[in-house]
This record gives C-alpha cells, structure tokens and sequence, in this order.
C-alpha cells in the first residue's frame, strides 16, 4: 500500500467583478474541478477539509458565490440571479484560464 499524498497548500484571493469581488480558493494541479456550494445561504466552507483531498490528483477551485461568504460585500438580494450565478461562475473559468471544467456541486 502507498502512502497518500498530502494535501497541497491553498492559494486564496478574489475575482474582482463590475462592482463586487468573489472569493476563491485553489489547491492542486491537473485537470480543473470547479466546486460549487450549495444555497442558498451557504458558502465553501462546509466542504473543506474533505474535498481538498482530491488536490492530490486535481486543480480544486471553490468559490464563494455572489452574495454568500466572503464573496458578500457589495451585494444586493437582487443583484443574484441566475445569469449573474452563470456569468460568475464562467468568469472564475476565465479567471484562471481554464478552458474547460469539471464542475463539483454539494
């Protein structure tokens, strides 16, 4: 049996977006997976420590949605919408320069 690679070191800051800012947090390398929490008054901090073990195999991506967690600042009730939760999410993509992913959700 072969020990387990140890979980890599996170790397966290924010997406700045047209008037508000969304919190990210990668570990990893590899093949981008892309976790989206739950809601919808959740943030990513209920699935850490366990989904963090696929940053042996992965490039993990949480983010804090529009409005939620540390993602919070600057957000009205109405400026999260389903285009807004979409666009976000494509611009974290960008973001990082993914051209595609493998998108997680609780």
């Amino acid at each position: 049996m072969s020990p387990r690679s140890p979980t890599p070191i996170a790397r966290e800051g924010f997406v700045p977006l047209d008037g508000v800012r969304l919190f990210v947090r990668d570990l990893g390398d590899g093949l981008p997976i892309v976790i989206v929490h739950g809601g919808p008054d959740f943030d990513h901090e209920y699935l850490v420590p366990e989904i963090d073990r696929l940053g042996a195999s992965f490039r993990v991506v949480y983010y804090d949605q529009r409005g939620r967690g540390r993602s919070f600042a600057g957000t009205q009730p109405d400026h999260v919408t389903m285009a807004t939760e979409v666009d976000d999410l494509d611009r974290v993509r960008a973001w990082f320069g993914f051209e595609s992913v493998v998108l997680g959700h609780s």
